[in-house]
């Protein structure tokens, strides 16, 4: 082998090994801004402050349960950028929690790389990751062994669940404007025990999306999360559910998909912290997004089950 062929073997190879590098770079769901001793009211206002400093609309807040809040912002770029896919609108809404654990704070918020390739997304919210992490830091990315950017965008937990594909269309009205009528009038009456956090409008576009919490039986956020988000980083930024209306129909992710990809690494079964133990957990948030949005739910006896939303 002469010295030229040598050479274009070796930048070969260098290039190759720099694609299996650029492939196998492992997402994880959440990222860990910040975690040390604090008191929560206070850093609940810093988080708001810094937010705000980098170029963030807060558009809601909540606390789901006793020592956690839940902020969700976003910006012009992001709402802009909501056309380009239907995975964007879903990430329009980005997701900040605060939650005491011990005499600990930890700041963590949804890693927006992670939900750009499991929401099939163009745009790979790398810019995103840099305004969040410049506005609160980022000292890790956590919440399971991580996947890769093929494995995400086709991600599937384990057969009879959900692909992301799978969206569930709620309800369908004669317009956007009766559709928004019906999700208002439905969220401030808190059917189904869901409430409106937050609510951002992509003009001209026909399209809002909400951020909903849920408080009843097996669809509550403090329920679910009980039994869920067990270890010692907190995944309290799975919260809030996204309740999107396009056009003249309400749609909402697959309670199935989006609990597992939030949580890809929670066990199927065992006594406790298992998907076993919230078995009824998706089709009770289903329920409750359905009556969210003014759509109905009943029993079918053939099926020996209640059916909600479009069939």
């Amino acid at each position: 082998m002469n010295k030229l062929m040598f050479c274009c073997l070796i930048v070969l190879l260098t290039i190759g090994g720099l694609n299996v590098q650029a492939e196998e770079r492992l997402y994880k769901p959440f990222v860990l801004a910040s975690n040390g001793p604090g008191e929560l009211v206070q850093a609940i206002n810093s988080v708001k402050r810094s937010l705000l400093d980098v170029g963030f609309i807060i558009t809601g807040e909540y606390s789901p349960y006793e020592g956690s809040h839940v902020l969700v912002a976003t910006n012009y770029q992001l709402i802009s950028g909501s056309k380009k896919s239907k995975g964007a609108k879903f990430a329009v809404p980005q997701r900040v929690a605060v939650s005491q654990v011990g005499e600990d704070i930890q700041v963590a918020y949804a890693n927006p790389e992670y939900f750009a390739q499991a929401y099939q997304m163009k745009d790979d919210m790398k810019w995103v990751s840099n305004q969040l992490a410049a506005a609160l830091g980022r000292i890790e990315e956590f919440g399971s062994k991580g996947m890769t950017r093929k494995k995400l965008r086709k991600y599937h937990y384990t057969f009879g669940m959900e692909y992301f594909r799978d969206i569930m269309v709620l309800a369908e009205y004669g317009s956007y404007g009766e559709a928004i009528s019906k999700v208002e009038k439905s969220l401030s009456k808190k059917e189904g025990g869901a409430f409106k956090i937050s609510r951002i409008d992509i003009q001209g576009e026909n399209t809002t999306i909400y951020s909903v919490g849920m408080t009843e039986g097996y669809s509550s956020d403090q329920k679910v999360m009980s039994i869920i988000d067990y270890k010692t980083l907190k995944h309290t930024a799975h919260l809030p559910y996204e309740l999107i209306v396009k056009n003249n129909k309400i749609i909402a992710l697959h309670p199935r998909f989006r609990i597992a990809i939030d949580f890809p690494e929670l066990s199927m079964s065992g006594i406790k912290n298992s998907f076993m133990q919230i078995i009824s957990s998706p089709d009770a948030i289903k329920k409750a997004l359905t009556l969210a949005s003014g759509g109905e739910c009943y029993y079918d006896e053939d099926l020996d089950e209640e059916l909600c939303g479009e069939f």
